[in-house]
């Protein structure tokens, strides 16, 4: 497990879902963004000053973050930029075994997304109906998950259609 200390009365706050590789070392006032990766060896030491770490998009390193983590795909992912910002996101999806735009589903609205299956596990075939999409402020449109019946009762996302 990496080690993560606290320095001088100051904790690391770590995003969710961040990679952190066993051999990892955070100190100190640190602070990395949710989605990031920190790999074998890497030290990040917020002892004597704070450390702010942006991943992707919406990041400015020198403004408001110290360092931003590319995450557009390509030759540029991963590169750790120390001035200016990610590259934008164009809401164009990569290609992937042969499919793009139509492996990716769309919010028609704000609301709370309902999966229905795990990753992976069933695949959403041409034409099938995609998970559910309940409306914020709306009564939920399946009584069955209000029941909490499966994991698609446990795991619903709240999201914004805007992009």
């Amino acid at each position: 497990m990496a080690l993560i200390r606290k320095v001088r009365g100051h904790e690391p706050v770590i995003g969710e879902n961040t990679f952190l590789a066993e051999t990892a070392v955070i100190l100190g006032d640190v602070t990395i963004g949710r989605d990031a990766s920190v790999f074998a060896g890497v030290q990040i030491r917020g002892d004597d000053a704070p450390v702010v770490i942006g991943v992707g998009p919406g990041f400015t390193a020198g403004e408001d973050c110290h360092a931003v983590v590319e995450t557009m795909r390509g030759h540029t992912l991963g590169r750790v930029i120390y001035s200016g910002s990610a590259l934008p996101n164009t809401n164009i999806p990569g290609l992937i075994g042969g499919f793009a735009g139509e492996r990716v589903l769309r919010a028609p609205c704000d609301g709370i997304f309902t999966a229905v299956h795990r990753i992976g596990e069933h695949p959403v075939q041409p034409g099938q109906q995609p998970p559910g999409v309940e409306p914020l402020g709306q009564p939920e449109a399946h009584p069955q998950r209000r029941q909490g019946q499966g994991p698609a009762h446990r795991r619903g996302h709240r999201f914004s259609s805007q992009v």
